[in-house]
């Protein structure tokens, strides 16, 4: 009696599960006024249909859902239609579980295969094994874990593909998703790949996700863009196709696969490598400003890591998208003092933030300018010629008395910059150093007429003095 019982609740278990009923199938000639396929199933029952047909213009009506009111008539309604493909698949629903199934007159007809599907999505609480090839549709909803190639699955979602080759360059589909756009079916691949100077062992396996189109780039070595993780190596890689743009691990290398410092970019013709954000209304420098900054050599205090020198740039003011400055930084008591300024006009100024009006006159020639004292074991200055031409024969020589009266009335040389004039306008090394090069060459002709005057002299005491002996 027991077992008569329990059997009994299997049986009226069975009968409430969803059943797909049989399938029907069928040919249709082309064209509205030709003879449709009636269904009639349940209300609000889903179905399937699958269709072949001649292909039609792209973007052209093929097969026509048409569905039937409650006593049967064709309501002229459209509830499906599919365009411009050979065959296709498609579930849909229908209100009254009444329909009539044409082929447009862009064909000449096809034949199609109707199936019911279950009401209800399918639910999972237990274990589902398929063993072959079964096709869902509608929803599936898992509650604990689903395995696809294994019946042990590990996770929520346990995938297990087949094994890797050996030789370099093999590969293993694991997981495809797709969507069409535009026309074209854009897939999101999942592979296991054996590197190109592999071997073996899994050290020189890597996991790969990369984006194709169609059927066109459906291989790892010419997928659009990808992302490989090599575990041995400890790397990530970026790239297209069989290019890598990128590389990640402990160092960091754009447009190399084996950066040399932890971070390298690498280009075989000119590139740029672009930082770019906003750092507002902050005590860095001297002035609130826009500025994206770079902090170099960063020391942890406590719990804050503090940089010990900066690089920044930033527009002349706010508002100003046509000028840039570029700034450098160095820390001083825990501050980050502006060191050293380039303009927007290639001044460069060390000691203070404004290049172009640090002192009164600043000449827009005058490229580095130095609020402070210049240390240097040797300064090399071009000139476009030394005062030689003192020496030439046409040179006018100033008469001593001449520069005796000028000295009294203005208190320096002849063509010497006065203290006050030096104090406004600064002091040209070169041209100063060319101007007390011309005094001391002209004071080296006043030596030689002197020198000249005191031999004349000289020769005359001595011609007095035999003169005063021959007495």
């Amino acid at each position: 009696m027991k077992r008569f019982i329990q059997a009994l609740q299997v049986a009226v278990f069975l009968m409430l599960l969803p059943v797909s009923m049989p399938a029907q199938a069928g040919t249709i000639t082309g064209g509205l006024s030709a003879t449709p396929a009636m269904i009639d199933i349940g209300a609000n029952s889903k179905v399937r249909f699958t269709y072949t047909a001649d292909i039609a213009p792209f973007g052209q009506q093929v097969l026509v859902f048409l569905e039937r009111d409650a006593n049967g008539m064709i309501t002229q309604n459209i509830v499906g239609s599919f365009s411009g493909y050979g065959s296709g698949t498609c579930c849909t629903t229908l209100a009254t579980g009444k329909a009539a199934i044409v082929f447009s007159s862009y064909t000449s007809g096809g034949t199609y295969e109707i199936q019911y599907c279950a009401d209800s999505p399918l639910a999972v609480n237990g274990d589902l094994g398929v063993a072959g090839n079964e096709n869902v549709y509608g929803k599936l909803t898992v509650m604990d874990k689903l395995g696809i190639g294994t019946s042990t699955p590990a996770t929520s979602l346990h995938v297990v593909g087949n094994p890797l080759g050996m030789t370099p360059g093999d590969y293993t589909p694991l997981t495809k998703v797709q969507s069409l756009v535009y026309g074209n079916q854009l897939y999101v691949n999942d592979y296991t790949v054996r590197e190109p100077n592999g071997g073996g062992s899994w050290q020189t396996a890597s996991y790969l996700r990369g984006i194709s189109i169609d059927n066109s780039y459906n291989t790892p070595a010419t997928l659009l863009t990808w992302i490989k993780q090599r575990p041995a190596a400890a790397k990530i890689e970026f790239g297209s196709s069989g290019t890598t743009f990128m590389s990640v691990g402990s160092s960091v290398g754009i447009g190399t696969t084996a950066p040399s410092n932890n971070f390298e970019v690498v280009n075989s013709n000119s590139g740029t490598l672009d930082i770019a954000g906003f750092y507002n209304t902050y005590a860095y420098g001297n002035s609130s400003k826009a500025e994206t900054r770079i902090n170099l050599g960063k020391i942890e205090n406590n719990t804050t890591r503090q940089p010990m020198g900066a690089i920044g740039a930033f527009p002349t003011s706010n508002y100003d998208s046509s000028n840039g400055n570029l700034a450098f930084y160095t820390r001083n008591t825990q501050n980050m003092v502006e060191r050293l300024r380039i303009n927007k006009d290639g001044k460069v100024g060390i000691g203070l933030t404004n290049p172009d009006n640090t002192f009164s006159n600043t000449p827009a020639e005058e490229l580095l300018i130095v609020n402070g004292t210049i240390h240097a074991s040797e300064v090399k200055v071009n000139l476009e010629g030394l005062a030689d031409y003192v020496f030439s024969p046409s040179y006018t020589l100033m008469p001593l008395h001449k520069v005796e009266e000028y000295v009294k009335a203005n208190s320096h040389l002849p063509e010497i910059p006065s203290a006050s004039e030096v104090k406004e306008n600064g002091l040209s090394m070169g041209e100063m150093q060319n101007k007390l090069l011309q005094k001391i060459e002209e004071l080296t002709l006043y030596m030689i007429d002197q020198q000249k005057t005191i031999a004349g002299q000289q020769k005359r005491i001595e011609q007095l003095e035999k003169q005063l002996q021959g007495k």
